[in-house]
């Protein structure tokens, strides 16, 4: 859980601050997206021997691994909300002075709140799936290592007890990101039509 947290984390930290970057700069956009669109399109596991030898292994593998996977569907998705904020929000900020910064902080991000917490939930299992990952390829240690042994010693039972216990832990996870969608909504009445 906890190389879970960390890649989840940094992920989502990466996404949603690159995303609000493309909004206030717009030529960002167009220099950050491919690069995005190139550790999508490559598989985490021809990446993981490069990450080990740049990061080692540490948490800072497990952390650029979680960022990798949790990265590119939280930044499209945050991405989409942001841009769906209202025009006559944004005109009524543009007419009282606001800069884009101003924009940003007063509409785009409350109206990209169900967005933000979509990634997070579509982000969880791809968090897991890293973490798993940067256990069995770069920190020999976790849950994702003991999968590897399992297999390795045709060890079925230890093998599904590892199965059961990460889909139990994805759910929990997930459910736990609703319950506090649902409290923000209520406090915030942003989303409540979507809730």
């Amino acid at each position: 859980m906890a190389d879970t947290f960390i890649g989840f984390t940094a992920g989502l930290v990466v996404a949603a601050t690159t995303a609000m970057m493309f909004q206030l700069f717009k030529g960002f956009e167009a220099a950050v997206m491919p690069l995005a669109m190139i550790c999508r399109s490559v598989p985490l596991v021809a990446m993981a021997p490069i990450i080990v030898l740049i990061f080692g292994r540490d948490w800072v593998s497990v952390a650029a691994m979680g960022t990798i996977v949790v990265i590119f569907p939280a930044l499209v998705t945050i991405v989409e909300g942001l841009r769906s904020s209202s025009g006559a929000m944004t005109e009524v900020v543009q007419v009282f002075g606001g800069s884009n910064a101003t924009i940003l902080r007063k509409v785009a991000i409350p109206a990209s709140l169900p967005s933000f917490f979509t990634a997070t939930r579509v982000s969880i299992p791809g968090a897991l799936t890293g973490a798993l990952l940067a256990e069995w390829l770069a920190t020999g240690d976790g849950v994702g290592y003991g999968v590897f042994q399992a297999i390795a010693h045709t060890d079925y039972d230890r093998l599904w007890a590892s199965v059961v216990v990460v889909t139990l832990a994805s759910l929990l996870i997930y459910s736990f990101v609703g319950v506090v969608e649902r409290l923000v909504a209520r406090r915030t009445g942003i989303g409540l039509n979507a809730a």
